[in-house]
């Protein structure tokens, strides 16, 4: 089996780290960009998260089980996470790249990359060698430390 073919499509492999597989989710995610029509694919992403949400209160936990009512959670958790990076330019790219602004909600992966790259005046295909990455990773993150939050919010 070679190397590529052990890393599962959802969930972590053995000594990944969930911010590493929410960031590769977080990649997956951006074909679609954060349209709550599309997300229940990436609801896995929830379960990444420490706790799964077991934390919930039965009638909570009840509600989560519909798809469409957890894919508010993770949309409002992802929006929260991007517009929590503040307003520098890398800030305002992650938010191009995820369909959060008028100008790019909606729109193909493609033009969100292109205004993604704009924001801090750099070539599409230097975005994407250099500051794509390291964006998903940091809002991997921010989405990681931002759980407990949600899962008080939401009980």
């Amino acid at each position: 089996m070679g190397a590529g073919s052990e890393v599962p499509v959802h969930g972590t492999f053995p000594g990944e780290h969930p911010v590493d597989a929410i960031a590769r989710r977080l990649h997956d995610l951006l074909r679609v960009g954060l349209r709550p029509a599309h997300l229940v694919p990436f609801l896995d992403i929830l379960d990444l998260l420490e706790g799964n949400f077991e934390q919930l209160p039965v009638a909570s936990a009840n509600r989560e089980r519909d798809p469409y009512v957890r894919v508010e959670s993770l949309a409002s958790l992802i929006e929260d996470a991007v517009l929590a990076q503040g307003d520098g330019v890398h800030a305002l790219a992650g938010r191009q790249l995820f369909g959060l602004t008028v100008e790019s909600r909606a729109r193909p992966l493609k033009d969100r990359r292109r205004l993604a790259a704009n924001e801090i005046d750099k070539a599409v295909s230097t975005w994407r060698r250099y500051y794509e990455n390291d964006i998903l990773h940091d809002l991997a993150y921010a989405v990681w430390r931002r759980r407990e939050v949600h899962i008080e919010v939401d009980s």
